[in-house]
């Protein structure tokens, strides 16, 4: 039976902070298991579809080193949450949920006829019993928390935060202008 760390993230892109939880994950003896949020969502912070995030994290992992599954956002946490079980999560052997909070995560949502006040997605899990494995935020050489909103305006900042394949992929495609 497999055992599997599942992280979700958006990914966009994918950088040295979502590399260092798969790092874990692998150090930790499970498959890594990455679920792309957003995949039904195109904006300034969600700019890459799906295809093209999978894309990219293929380039640091080939051969099926991960697996890379998708999810839609939803307004409704209790669709969003079936979602997983019914379409993502594996259902043929355990898994722990692979996780960070930062401060600006924390909201306030319904989910399971229960008022999650200043929570995180993980929360839920928690309450079904599924394990969590809390990680560090990963910092970059000065102690800041490393930002994909940075990379996605700054080259500079994505040269020191991005695999040079991912930087070299959307260099080609001209992510920064």
């Amino acid at each position: 039976m497999t055992d599997y760390g599942v992280v979700i993230m958006r990914a966009q892109p994918f950088h040295n902070g979502h590399n260092s939880i798969i790092q874990q994950i692998i150090r930790d003896g499970r498959k890594p298991i990455i679920i792309l949020g957003g995949a039904n969502v195109h904006d300034d912070r969600h700019p890459l579809n799906v295809a093209t995030r999978s894309a990219l994290i293929e380039l640091v992992y080939p051969d099926n080193q991960v697996i890379v599954r998708a999810i839609n956002d939803s307004d409704d946490w209790d669709v969003w949450y079936q979602s997983l079980y019914d379409y993502v999560l594996p259902t043929n052997g355990t898994f722990t949920i692979y996780g960070h909070v930062k401060p600006e995560d924390r909201i306030t949502f319904v989910c399971k006829d229960r008022i999650f006040t200043n929570s995180t997605y993980l929360d839920i899990f928690e309450l079904d019993g599924i394990p969590i494995e809390y990680i560090s935020t990963y910092t970059d050489n000065s102690g800041t928390t490393v930002s994909a909103t940075t990379i996605r305006t700054n080259e500079q900042y994505a040269i020191e935060h991005l695999d040079a394949r991912i930087y070299t992929t959307l260099k080609e495609i001209g992510w920064w202008k």
